[in-house]
This record gives structure tokens, sequence and C-alpha cells, in this order.
């Protein structure tokens, strides 16, 4: 009886519940975290939540991710009652990266965090973060000081939420705090005859694992269409690039959205409607343009404040942050409800071909009148979709992987009306690879699918046809050769499958293909021709055969990412997996400023008698360059796992903060030295042919009185390696010389002869190589050891292992291995550099990374080169110091086991190096670099142009980013004591 009166009694108390309220708090324990792949959040924190989201905005200080301070919304999910937990603290599934206001190009450091409404009061919960605009990219100080003025504005964000709502509004406001009284100027500077503008809006950095997409311009794919942006002629006061009136995104059940407020006048787009005119993407009161995407970092500008800004007042502008379900449509639902659209409804099932059975989890994409993506929308239980679209004629179609678009479905939408239509797809083709070695022993390995492109195509951009990206579409690599009507000259990749223990088995669209069964470079490949058809299963059996010996050396790869890096779509499991079927033996994981440890994922898929691991962190500045620490103490009590903060730092003190967060020795790896413009070397302008440090100058470059950690002196030396080979960048290894044959135009009017080395105007090489960097410093007796690394960041276009650094190592059992031998070979010099020749090199006695006293003047180098059947070296450097002494060619019949004896004449101490090269593309094994990003230096003199400034003198005279792969390969040095006194002291 009692417990019947307390059961009625609950009953009573739920019927009577209070409404659902809003609330703000700042976060006292990790159980109050929300949690998930991507989540930083951290005891110190705040938190804003309703019955329907959270989200944390990070406490004042430094950001504990890519953005340089706090204050920012760094979490965000859906209120769910479970959950995986895979940050410290927290069960939910955050998947977002960061968000922080920008105003232009300054950010707001913050002063202040308080809770001014905690939400007791039954309306929105706030949060208001208050302090001072500072730089999001030192470079750029110079040019935001011209623009913005004196510095005597404060800025403000307030965070709100309302009971109910599914977002937060966001309102930013600037402040004149002059203390004279004068009225701050806006949109006044001019350069060059044209009045520079003042855009405001946010930094924002969304994980890679959901998909960007804006509506009407680019859809999911902003790369090619910044590109296509970039070649519009526009002037100030617009500015290039994508133009869109909200931004989403689409995850795996949590998605994210931003929509500028309408502002009339005030919103950035709409104020300069005439300078936009003509100019694509969906011009409205509340559209923002997106200039460029750096660094993972996107700014979007909707703001435009008053010419004049007087004592004491405040420009405001505001915009949502939205958490949807998973898909576009959750946000654009919102979207179209807070502007109050008209809006219609389209509803339906998606059911697979020929069965008709409803598939959940299918991505439904909208496209208007005019063909460009509107919306996506993702199946749930029993296929069944539904959105909100606006009145108009569209088309949508299903995408999906492994199977072809097609059927696109045209239908009306009305106003208040239901469109129904059942979508079908067909069902896609399986594959199934049985692997084993050629002693009968089943092994990891990969299987890619190679296609022949039709005829009718010819002309067009693999993007046009193989795939399409701004539907959501993974890009297709080709081999990059001129389409013709030889089938030859037409092929692509269709897919990559891996698997571990003899059984490769994947999904595909239906097709003739010629499947290459792989295990990296030390393997044949074994090839069969498949034909996939719908809903049927074809098998393929294949043996391969070790043919290079490695014995003493293990292949390792010290630059991975996966899913703990914003930037990566690669799930530990799948980075695994395929690290094995390439072969490898030794991975290290080096997420964005986050420790990761691979070891109970090698276990938990039996790997280990195949693979080795050790935790280490890409310690990732914004702008100074990138840094590998390996191996470091992996903390899980901690939220990025002991991860050292980068911000205000000089490189000698990150270097030091990795070392403190390692183990007894921890390696310190300077990453891609001369990747584009962001970059370690480039940043301090290091000469390459003196190692003189000359610092950066000019309009974008860090001022090293307000950034002190950019001074000259503060470049440090105290790294133990650097990062020669990064991933298919064959193009940034040496110092670039004038081609034989010119690119077209536009070209400098001052031509240096083919051959020589391109300089600027103070003489200096104005694209300097890495190689030729390393060359240089070992020549001056700064001795670093090279390494080569994959530093894949996707599934398995970005292939794992390739390039890899071979180590000496005591047991080449990956088993065996322990991360102290690793450090220990790699210390000791003892590696080489490959993405598939395999080089031992020899003088006398001494090999790889020793010393060796020359006799009566001479040396004797030993050189023998290995290769599998798909690579083809065709050439042989060997070094003498910075200078090449020999080239010695290999002739194809000789390819695959290549050994020679090269006799050098050597005066005094200096050191030996042998490069290998091909000319022969590694397609299909390592397709080429074809959908290269756009580099930072170009987006930054694309927004120089825009802005007045000239940036580039070079025109297409520069190395070319998208290219072949082909064979390389670069040992570390024997050092040679060539005047015999027992030292080794090179005098460049």
């Amino acid at each position: 009886m009692r417990c019947a009166i307390a059961l009625v009694a609950v009953l009573a108390l739920d019927s009577c519940s209070p409404p659902e309220r809003a609330v703000a708090y700042r976060i006292e324990s990790r159980n109050q975290l929300i949690g998930g792949t991507d989540a930083i959040g951290e005891i110190g924190d705040y938190m804003l939540e309703n019955g329907r989201i959270r989200v944390v905005i990070q406490d004042q200080g430094y950001s504990r991710g890519n953005l340089p301070f706090g204050g920012g919304l760094i979490d965000a999910d859906l209120v769910r009652p479970g959950g995986h937990q895979a940050s410290t603290g927290g069960s939910g599934r955050d998947q977002f990266g960061e968000m922080a206001p920008a105003f232009f190009f300054d950010l707001l450091e913050p002063h202040s965090i308080e809770v001014v409404d905690d939400g007791s009061s039954g309306g929105p919960a706030r949060l208001l973060v208050a302090g001072r605009g500072r730089e999001l990219f030192a470079m750029t100080e110079l040019l935001i000081k011209m623009v913005l003025g004196p510095e005597t504005l404060r800025l403000e964000t307030e965070y709100a939420l309302a009971p109910g709502a599914n977002y937060v509004e966001v309102t930013s406001r600037v402040i004149n705090d002059d203390p004279r009284g004068r009225g701050h100027q806006f949109n006044t500077f001019e350069f060059n005859g044209t009045v520079v503008p003042v855009p405001m809006g946010d930094a924002l950095i969304f994980s890679a694992k959901t998909g960007v997409f804006l509506p009407g311009d680019g859809g999911f794919e902003q790369k090619f269409s910044l590109e296509e942006r970039y070649r519009v002629p526009i002037r100030l006061p617009a500015l290039p690039g994508l133009v869109s009136e909200f931004l989403a995104s689409r995850g795996d059940r949590v998605s994210y959205g931003l929509l500028p407020l309408p502002a009339g006048e005030e919103n950035y787009i709409h104020r300069y409607a005439d300078d936009y005119q003509g100019y694509p993407g969906r011009h409205t009161d509340h559209s923002f343009v997106l200039p460029f995407s750096a660094g993972g970092v996107m700014p979007v500008f909707f703001a435009s404040p008053p010419d004049l800004l007087a004592a004491g007042e405040a420009f405001t502008y505001k915009r949502l942050f939205i958490v949807g379900s998973g898909d576009v449509a959750s946000i654009a639902d919102t979207v179209y409800t807070v502007l109050g659209d008209a809006v219609g409804t389209f509803t339906g099932r998606v059911v697979e071909r020929p069965s008709l059975e409803p598939i959940a989890g299918a991505s439904v994409v909208v496209l208007d009148e005019e063909q460009q993506p509107v919306n996506q929308i993702t199946t749930r239980a029993g296929g069944n979709f539904r959105c909100s679209l606006r009145p108009g004629r569209y088309a949508a179609a299903v995408v999906m992987p492994g199977r072809r678009v097609q059927d696109w479905q045209q239908f009306a939408i009305e106003a208040g009306r239901r469109t129904s239509h059942v979508l079908e797809v067909d069902a896609p083709a399986r594959l199934v690879v049985l692997v084993q070695d050629d002693h009968g022993r089943k092994i990891p390995a990969r299987a890619t699918l190679v296609g022949v492109s039709d005829a009718h195509e010819l002309g067009l951009a693999p993007r046009q046809f193989l795939s399409h990206p701004a539907i959501g579409e993974k890009l297709h690599y080709t081999d990059m050769v001129a389409d013709t009507a030889d089938p030859a000259t037409r092929r692509y990749v269709e897919s990559i499958f891996a698997g571990t223990d003899g059984l490769i088995e994947g999904e595909a669209r239906p097709g003739r293909y010629r499947v290459y069964i792989s295990r990296g470079p030390e393997y044949t490949v074994n090839v069969a021709d498949v034909d996939l058809v719908p809903d049927r299963t074809a098998v393929v059996t294949a043996v391969l055969q070790r043919v290079v010996d490695t014995s003493g050396y293990i292949g390792a790869d010290f630059h991975l990412h996966c899913s703990s890096s914003v930037d990566s779509v690669a799930w530990p499991k799948q980075r695994l997996v395929d690290a094995a079927s390439e072969g490898l033996e030794f991975v290290v994981a080096t997420d964005h400023n986050y420790i990761t440890d691979y070891s109970p994922t090698i276990a938990a898929l039996d790997l280990v008698p195949w693979l080795s691991s050790m935790p280490g962190v890409e310690l990732t500045h914004l702008e100074m360059g990138h840094f590998n620490g390996y191996p470091l103490r992996y903390r899980p009590e901690l939220v990025t796992h002991g991860a050292p903060l980068w911000q205000d730092r000089t490189a000698g003190e990150m270097f030091e903060a990795l070392r403190e967060a390692g183990e007894e020795r921890t390696v310190v790896q300077v990453n891609h030295p001369r990747a584009s413009l962001l970059n370690y070397f480039g940043q301090f302008g290091l000469d390459n042919e003196t190692l003189e440090v000359q610092g950066r100058s000019g309009l974008i470059a860090p001022n090293p009185e307000s950034y002190p950690e950019y001074a000259k002196d503060n470049f440090s030396w105290d790294f133990d390696a650097i990062e020669i080979l990064n991933g298919k960048r064959l193009d940034i290894l040496h110092n670039y010389r004038v081609p034989e044959v010119l690119p077209p135009p536009p070209l400098p009017e001052n031509m240096p002869p083919a051959g020589e080395v391109v300089r600027n105007d103070q003489g200096k090489v104005a694209f300097p190589g890495v190689v030729d960097d390393w060359l240089t410093m070992l020549n001056h007796g700064r001795v670093y050891t090279g390494t080569a690394n994959s530093d894949s960041h996707t599934e398995r276009q970005a292939e794992t292992g390739y390039p890899r650094t071979y180590v000496g190592v005591p047991h080449d059992e990956p088993s065996w291995v322990t991360p102290h031998d690793v450090v220990y070979g790699l210390l000791a010099r003892n590696a080489l550099m490959t993405n598939c020749p395999f080089v031992r090199l020899r003088v006398g006695e001494a090999t790889i990374g020793s010393t060796v006293r020359s006799q009566g003047g001479k040396i004797a180098v030993a050189i023998d080169v290995q290769t599998s059947t798909w690579c083809t070296p065709d050439q042989i450097h060997v070094y003498l110091g910075t200078q090449i002494a020999r080239t010695l060619p290999i002739a194809p019949e000789q390819a695959r086991h290549f050994t020679t004896v090269v006799e050098l004449e050597v005066a005094s101490d200096t050191f030996v190096v042998v490069e290998v090269t091909g000319s022969q593309s590694t397609f299909p094994i390592v397709p080429g670099e074809e959908y290269a990003t756009v580099p930072e230096n170009d987006v930054f003199a694309s927004l120089g142009s825009s802005l007045g400034f000239h940036m580039d003198n070079w025109g297409n005279l520069r190395p070319q980013i998208r290219h072949d792969v082909t064979p390389y390969a670069l040992t570390n040095p024997i050092f040679v004591d060539g005047d015999g006194d027992g030292r080794w002291q090179p005098r460049p």
C-alpha cells in the first residue's frame, strides 16, 4: 500500500513538473562535461544547457585546441542519456572544433567570464565573456593595426540559451572605450585609393568528421569552389570567397550550424551588395563570406560596423549557433523557423533495389533549380526522411559510398504542403579478397580497385564525372595522365580496402575493375580483373611474395593522425588496419595538441605480431610550425592526455615542454619545415645556403617587438630530427630551379636561365627545399636525423606509410621492438627515408649513421637498392657533402635489385648521402598529389590582392604542388673523417 501511494505521488509530481529551464554554471566535476571524440572541455569551463542541447564555453586563458585563446565555444551536443565516452568525463558525442568571435583578424582575448543569468528566473541562461582584441595570426598584426587603428576597443561576447531552444544566441559587441572621448573610425583606411573594410564575424574550426556544408555555394566542398572564386575578379570593399546565408555540418548523430541574424545595412554582404553584384552565392541581409580556409581555421565574416563609433557607444552583431541531430536538414529546419520563411515539407523513404528494403543512415541530397546543393537529410529507422524546403522546384537523390548516384527525383514544394517520394538506389557490389604470403601465412594486405572512365567524358575534370564532392561524394584519384581515346590514359582509383588475417572485404560501385592486392614496398603485387555486380559478391585469391630484404630494419611512420585530431576522419581502428596492411611495423600517434596511445587498439585487433607503437603528439602552433614529440607519457586523467600548450612560447620553450612531457629520451622532430607559408624555417627566414636566421618582415609577417617568440634570436636548433619527406610533397625537397619547359604565363619579367635556382630580389633562394636545408646543416656540423612520414589525416587516399622511415633496430620482429630501440636507432641516425626503394649504404665497415676514416684520401661507397615490382627507380645521386659527386643510371632490368661500388676522393671531413629517384608513376599503389590543398601563401596572396596589396612576383614560376608520385629514397649520412685526425669536424 505504501509503495502504491509513493507511485501515485511520483506520477502527480511528473504531471505537475515545472517547465523546462535553461541553466548556466561553472563546471565543477568531470561528470558534468559533454564528452565525445573532439571534446576538450575541462573543470573550470562554463556550461549552458537546457532540455535539448548542451554547450561548453572554455574558461579564460589559452585554448586547449588550435585557436590561441579561451572564451570560445569548444564542445556541443544534444542532450542524450547515454553515449560513448571518448574524452575524460562526459558521455556525449561532441564532434565540434572551436568557435571564437573574429573582429576582422582580431580575436577576443578574455579578461573575465561571468554567469550573468543562471536561468533560475525561467528565461535564457547567459554567459558574458569580456576582454580586448588580439591577432588571430601574429603575421597580420601590422595589417590589423593599419585597418583597425588604435587599441581603444573593448570586446564582449554573450552566449544565451533559452529554454527549449536548440541554438545559442551569440551576441558580440565592440565598445569604444577611448579615454579621450574620441570616436573610432571604421572602414576609412585607404590603400592605393581604395577603402579597406573591417568585416566581423567568427573564426571557426570544424571537425573533419563533420563535413561542412554551404547551401548554394560549394555544398560539401569548399576547396575547389574557393579556388574558382579566387579567379573571379573582385575588388574592395568586397572580399573574395564563398557567399552563403548559413553554414551547416553533418556528423554522427550530431551536427552544427551558424546563422547570422538579419542585420540590414550592418550585414556585410547586404551593405556592399552593389560590389557583390553578379558574384556567385546567395546574397541576403544575413549572408556571410568565407574568404579562405587556412590552418584548419575558417573565418566567416557577416557584420559591417558603422564608419564612426562614438566614444562610449557599441556596435553589436548577432548569430545563432545551432545544434542538430546529425544532418544539414536539422540545421536548415531551425534556420527557416527563425527567419519566419514560408516552407513546405519534403518526406519520403529510401529503399534498396531489387529487394526494396528500407535503408537507414542514407544521405539524401537536395538540389535547387540551378543544380546547386541546398540541403541534405540522413534517413532514420525504416529509411524515412523529412525536411523543410522553401517553395520551388528541386531534385533529390541518394548519395552513399559504394553506390552510383542516379535517378534524380524531380519535385516541387509549395508553402504549407507536403510532398512525398520513395527514392530507390541500387545495392552495392561486394568484393572479398583472400590473401596469404608464399609460405601460406594469412597476412594483412590492401586491395585497390582501378577503373577506366568512359571515353565520352574526355575533357572533363574528374570531379565533374567520377565523383561530385559538392554533394558529399569522396574524390577519386586518377593516373594524372592526359585523357585520350586510349583506355590506359583514363585510369582512376575507385576504392581502397584493407584487411587483416588474410581477409579483405568492401563494397563498391558496380562495374568492371582491375584489383591490385599489395602489402607495401617489400612485397609483390597481385593483379586480377573483376566484374562487380549489384547485390553480388566477387571473390579473389592472392599470394604475395616478400621480395625486399629489410632485415635489421623496421618500417616506421612517425607522423599519423586519427579521430583525436580535429582535421582527421580516420578512427584508430581504421588507421591501424591500414598501417598493418601497408607493411608498416611501427607507428606513432601524433594528433594535434592531443596525446593518443594506439597500443590498446593494436591489442584488441590482434595486430601485435605485425605492429608496435608509441604515444606522441604534434604540437601544432597556429603559425610558427608543427613539432612532433615521441615517446610521450600518456596521461588518461587529463583531457588532452598531457599535451603541452603552445601559445606565446618560443620554439625552444616548446621543445623543452615536449621533452618534459616525454619519457626518458624524447625525440623532437620539426615537421614539414618548408611546407607553404606557416612553417618553422620559413617563419624565421632561415637561409638554407648560409644558415643565417634572417627573420621576416613586411606587411604579412610577425612583429618581434609585439611577439618576441618570433625574434631571430629565438630560433632554436634544439631539436633532434627533421621531417625531410612529408607525404607526397616531392615539390619541396630541393631548391626550386627554372624548368627546361616553362609553365604558362604569368611569369616574371627577368627570367633566369633554365636549371638556375630561382632567387628573390635579395639574391636568396625564393623556394627553398628541405633536402638542401638538411645538407647545409650537416655541412656546418649541425647533425639531425632525417625522417620521412605520411602525415596521413584521411582514410585511405592519403596512404599510411607513404613515405616511411626504415630504422635500424636490434630485432626487426614488430612484437619485440620497443620504443627505446626505435629512439636509439633514430638518434644514431641509422635510418632510411623512402616511399618505396630500400637502400643499404656502406663505406668499408661503416653503415648509415656511423663514421669512417678515409684511406689515402679515398673511400669506396657500396650501394644496394631493392624494390618491389610496382616501384621502378632509374637514377642514383651520390652526395659528397652538399654536392652531387656522382650520378648513376639504373637500367630497367636492374630496377628490382641494383648494386654498385663508387670510389670517391676526399680531402677533408665530409659525409656521404645517397638519393634514389625514378620517373615512373607509382599509381595506383601510391596515387599522385592530385588534390593538394591551396597553400596558405596563395590564400594570403589572394586576400592581400583583394585588399590592394601586391604580394606575389613569381606568377606560375613556382613549384607545382599537383604532381605524380615517383620513386624516391634518401639515406641518412655516413660521416667521413677525411683528414684522419679521429674527429669529424666539417669546415663549410
